[in-house]
């Protein structure tokens, strides 16, 4: 996937469909070599939460408001349309921890986070490539 391809398939505010999007996120290395949210967890199988995100598996985001901001917006996985987006808000944050940019699918609904420093998408539905 060339950054080029992935930028493409934002042509507006939000997407909705069952066609996988390229896209990239941000992700943390754990202790033990696999990638972790940056912050919030999801729900597990043995219903307690994980911050652990499988590769090659389709994850469904929690949708539920959200308020970080002033502007409330409904949650979902931040992802990035291109690699150069993703490297760009990889910079603000500190060496101390293992993050990495790496490639994802997104479908169902994708949205612009309005308001977000960077150019943030939320998506409903996501694979890790």
């Amino acid at each position: 996937m060339t950054d080029s391809k992935a930028a493409r398939w934002l042509p507006g505010d939000q997407h909705h469909g069952r066609v996988p999007l390229d896209a990239w996120r941000l992700v943390e290395i754990g202790a033990d070599g696999r990638p972790r949210t940056l912050v919030h967890g999801m729900p597990a199988a043995d219903g307690k939460r994980t911050r652990v995100l499988e590769k090659g598996r389709w994850l469904r985001a929690e949708l539920k408001p959200a308020s970080k901001t002033r502007r409330p917006y409904v949650s979902g996985f931040h992802v990035f349309a291109s690699e150069a987006a993703c490297r760009a808000y990889l910079k603000r944050f500190s060496a101390s921890r293992r993050l990495e940019v790496v490639p994802v699918r997104v479908r169902g609904l994708v949205r612009a986070k309005r308001g977000a420093r960077g150019k943030t998408w939320l998506a409903e539905c996501m694979k890790l490539l």
